[in-house]
């Protein structure tokens, strides 16, 4: 049962916090200019919806398999509860970054020419 709890750790470190690192590592990189801001905006709203939509998935999986293995429901709500907080946490960061980013374009002025 330790194997599980291994494979949802690593799953959700490579899933859900590898892409938020490596997008946020790509705009302190590039710097985007006006017009790049809405574009990172977008990768940071599409990674957080392909992260959630994923992790439902995954305890859509996985509950079956645990469910066969183990008749104690203690273990299946303990690997729920750790699939629920790595799934919708890491998720819902990635989208309010992508969302503070594009209410920053809104707001700017636009630059002249």
């Amino acid at each position: 049962m330790e194997d599980i709890n291994f494979i949802i750790t690593f799953y959700y470190s490579i899933v859900g916090v590898m892409p938020l690192l490596m997008l946020i590592g790509f705009y302190k990189l590039f710097q985007p200019k006006y017009y790049g801001i809405p574009l990172f905006a977008l990768f940071f709203i599409l990674v957080g919806t392909g992260v959630l939509g994923m992790s439902s998935d995954f305890l859509d999986i996985v509950t079956p398999n645990i469910v066969d293995g183990n008749p104690d429901n203690t273990y299946l709500n303990d690997i729920k509860a750790k699939i629920e907080m790595w799934g919708f946490v890491f998720p819902a960061v990635t989208l309010a970054i992508g969302v503070n980013l594009f209410t920053e374009f809104l707001n700017r002025e636009k630059p002249n020419a």
